[in-house]
């Protein structure tokens, strides 16, 4: 059978198929304008006024209060699992779990078919739908902890095959979640510390300081805001705070959350773990550059590098995807320094070294062809002595 594989909410189930026009959107809030009129002749024929049967809205429903109750297994039970390409009830599970849900779901009422359609039937072989239908459920929600209900409204794609209804939610990618919007500013204090003051919140957002890493000593519940004006401030120098980039996230209770949004990225440097550094290693990567030694910037992306004016230092840079890559030394105007560039390197594990004496004027490394995500900060001190 040529059959296809699908995409779940933005969320792709084996590969990506499917057309969504928005996976990425904050979901709407607010009244819907349409009303569930239905007469006791249209129930007792199993149609609603809409020519829907009883059992396509009943699947969709019941697809759609699973999920928004975060039971991604009851919802994956509903998919046409077995029509679709690659596409078996264990990828439904994953796809579905990766949905934040609500604290309550108050109501999920059923709206009617959707206006604008969304082109599904090519997914499965011909002749194997006998119908379809695209149908909207308006739901009221609550998030206990801002006491906050809210409206969405939501799509269930719903088709018979074989005598079987069948549905799957098909949307943005997080239907459910509450908006966050916020707004901070942050104010940087020598290379090792940075202020940040919560300026303006909606209701459902708290902002954390956070480096990304589950493993890591440092604890986002830690470095929250949640009033505007409330300041904290993350410094290198204190326990716990290691050099390195933090992320300042709105989310609504998890910064890990699905969903949750990066406002702003911040680099704390030690300069005193640059103080015998002669040797750099860098892996050129398309996403970025990946520090590999000296050991403090391991695995870190695009890291700030603070060099000694004056002192040489032997850069080797590392193919690490099989890309066309350089490595260039530029000027805050974006001009190459003293002519500090490398060859291209074109193949895996391809290496170049590059020795160089830091001046002044160096401001950021850069690969030319990928300048847009692979670039980082230079930072240059007439002498460690006075740090």
């Amino acid at each position: 059978m040529g059959r296809r594989s699908l995409l779940v909410g933005g969320l792709s189930i084996a590969g990506l198929a499917g057309c969504l026009e928005d996976t990425t959107a904050e979901p709407s809030d607010g009244p819907q304008d349409e009303s569930d009129d239905r007469t006791e002749d249209d129930e007792a024929d199993g149609v609603d006024d809409d020519g829907v049967p009883e059992e396509a809205r009943a699947v969709g429903e019941a697809t759609i209060e699973a999920l928004a109750a975060g039971n991604a297994t009851e919802a994956a039970s509903y998919a046409p699992h077995e029509y679709v390409v690659d596409s078996g009830r264990e990828s439904w599970e994953r796809a579905y779990g990766e949905f934040w849900t609500p604290d309550a779901v108050r109501s999920v009422a059923f709206r009617g078919e959707a206006r604008d359609r969304i082109d599904t039937l090519d997914l499965f072989d011909d002749g194997t739908v006998d119908a379809e239908y695209q149908l909207e459920y308006a739901l009221e929600l609550e998030h206990e902890a801002t006491d906050q209900r809210y409206d969405r409204q939501v799509r269930a794609i719903v088709v018979e095959i074989e005598d079987e209804w069948y549905a799957w939610y098909q949307g943005i990618s997080q239907p459910f979640r509450p908006r966050t919007n916020a707004a901070v500013q942050v104010w940087t204090e020598g290379l090792g510390t940075a202020e940040i003051t919560l300026l303006d919140r909606n209701d459902a957002a708290t902002v954390f300081v956070t480096d990304g890493d589950d493993e890591s000593a440092f604890d986002p519940d830690d470095y929250r805001l949640e009033e505007p004006g409330e300041t904290i401030t993350i410094s290198a120098e204190n326990e716990g705070v290691p050099a390195g980039t933090y992320e300042i996230v709105t989310a609504v209770d998890d910064p890990a959350e699905p969903g949750a949004r990066v406002l702003e990225t911040v680099s704390l440097v030690d300069p005193s773990a640059w103080t015998d550094v002669t040797e750099i290693e860098l892996e050129a990567n398309v996403s970025g550059w990946v520090g590999s030694a000296p050991g403090h910037v391991e695995g870190v992306e695009n890291p700030t590098l603070v060099l000694e004016e004056g002192r040489e230092y032997t850069f080797t840079v590392v193919n690490g995807d099989g890309a066309v890559h350089d490595f260039q030394l530029w000027d805050e105007n974006e001009g190459i320094v003293d002519e500090y560039a490398t060859d291209f390197i074109e193949d895996d594990d391809e290496t170049r070294e590059l020795t160089v004496t830091a001046t002044e004027e160096v401001a950021e490394y850069v690969c030319e062809p990928h300048q847009m995500t692979m670039r980082g900060d230079v930072v240059v001190l007439e002498s460690f002595e006075d740090e």
